[in-house]
């Protein structure tokens, strides 16, 4: 969860980082300005993520209530990468040699999907509720358990009770 968690802060800084460098700053100033841009973004997903870590510390399984607040504490340190310690530690991978961003491959598609979505939004909406009810209905056959014995042969050393 974390590595998810960090690969989505890194996805906003970097994509933030690198649409001030297209703009025309010089790498110092983009750093900085996708820091403080994206920063107050990065802190509320981390603080929403700590909260949802938190509340698994109510469980009754022991498993989810031990690690709960654990993951919670680990999860404000993404948030810290305003720090002025080493602020672009977070984008030299980004940018290799001094190369700068490719140019925007997307914008053009995403702005016409933008209009075609404003021009017929029942059709897509229609289009998708059509795609998502069935995969959402397969949540009925599904059948979960926390009993790990279950997967294991009746005849397994874990599954025969001792007298």
């Amino acid at each position: 969860m974390m590595i998810g968690a960090g690969v989505d802060y890194a996805v906003f800084l970097i994509s933030r980082y690198h649409e001030y460098l297209r703009q025309g700053l010089d790498s110092d100033l983009a750093v900085a300005r996708a820091l403080s841009s994206i920063g107050k973004v990065i802190a509320a997903s981390a603080a929403t993520v700590a909260i949802t870590f938190l509340g698994m510390s109510f469980t009754s399984l022991k498993v989810f209530s031990t690690t709960g607040p654990a993951l919670a504490s680990r999860s404000r340190w993404p948030s810290l990468l305003r720090s002025r310690c080493c602020p672009r530690c977070w984008c030299s991978a980004a940018v290799v040699a001094g190369r700068s961003p490719k140019r925007e491959l997307t914008n053009k598609f995403w702005r016409r999907s933008g209009i075609h979505i404003v021009r017929r939004p029942a059709a897509h909406l229609v289009a998708s509720l059509v795609i998502l009810i069935p995969l959402a209905s397969c949540v009925a056959l599904l059948h979960t358990s926390y009993d790990a014995r279950t997967s294991l042969p009746s005849s397994a050393e874990s599954n025969v009770e001792c007298l």
